[in-house]
């Protein structure tokens, strides 16, 4: 997407682990702030994500090519500084001229909740008192705290979408690459009803969030929901809305079929799924 403004902030570990040619810019990111592994500190992160002595001796690069702290911007624990960060790029394209401006697309890959468990001191405190604590099985102060910072990095992007003026033409997708994990000390969550967790084929590690937001296509309908989908298929199809030549109207990519493609494939995958499992069943 040569002609799309694409930028990459948060957890990358797409495979390379450091390896020269997997970074971001490699694949045509910007890299405002990210960090090539699994997990992160969520406090004092700054100095381990801009490392450049190299870990092992014989690494073909001449400095460590790891991660990228970026600018500062004045908080401390990191969902809120990549939430931050993402902010700032939109306000950045937004303040462009409509003649100037490309389209963009900005992937965001929190760290939150991986491990290692950390929050503010004040969110934890606030579920640790909650007189709720402890419903289905979730228990886990810190976690929640967690969660919380991560669901209020949501809501802070969206109101700078609509605040931009950028949300009636921008597609928002969330998703989770896992369920919750099962096999931490404390107990992180539970998934229940849905069985075990992350790196398990069972419900509880596979069935995740995915949500779809785009005011400006009114079939995306309040409330729809599909049973199962492959994210595997989702590329194709952002790359055909992305490169629609009708940028300034959204809606006319429901003209070019390739919303109703992508909307009939969502359907189908729904449909396959449901099929397999009435006769395919495994105990």
């Amino acid at each position: 997407m040569t002609d799309h403004a694409s930028a990459f902030i948060g957890k990358w570990h797409l495979g390379g682990h450091v390896s020269h040619g997997w970074q971001p810019h490699d694949q045509g990111f910007e890299e405002i702030a990210y960090f090539d592994e699994g997990y992160s500190p969520y406090f004092n992160w700054r100095e381990l994500w801009d490392k450049r002595e190299l870990e092992f001796p014989k690494m073909p690069q001449t400095e460590l090519t790891k991660g990228k702290a970026g600018e500062i911007l004045g908080k401390e624990y990191l969902t809120d500084e990549l939430t931050e960060q993402a902010i700032d790029f939109l306000r950045k394209r937004a303040a462009l001229e409509q003649d100037m401006a490309k389209p963009f697309f900005l992937y965001l890959c929190h760290f939150a909740v991986h491990t290692p468990f950390q929050s503010q001191p004040e969110d934890v405190k606030y579920f640790e008192n909650k007189p709720t604590r402890g419903w289905h099985g979730h228990d886990n102060a810190v976690y929640a705290a967690m969660l919380k910072r991560l669901e209020a990095s949501v809501g802070q992007i969206l109101d700078t979408l609509q605040h931009e003026g950028l949300d009636e033409n921008t597609l928002v997708v969330l998703m989770s690459v896992n369920g919750g994990v099962m096999y931490t000390t404390p107990l992180a969550t539970c998934n229940a009803p849905c069985q075990s967790g992350k790196v398990t084929h069972f419900e509880g590690g596979i069935r995740v969030p995915l949500i779809f937001r785009w005011k400006a296509i009114s079939t995306v309908r309040l409330g729809q929901a599909s049973p199962s989908i492959a994210t595997t298929s989702f590329r194709p199809y952002w790359i055909s809305l992305a490169m629609t030549r009708h940028r300034s109207s959204p809606t006319a990519a429901l003209t070019d079929g390739a919303w109703h493609r992508f909307s009939k494939t969502l359907i189908m995958s729904s449909k396959v799924t449901r099929e397999m499992r009435s006769s395919s069943i495994i105990r």
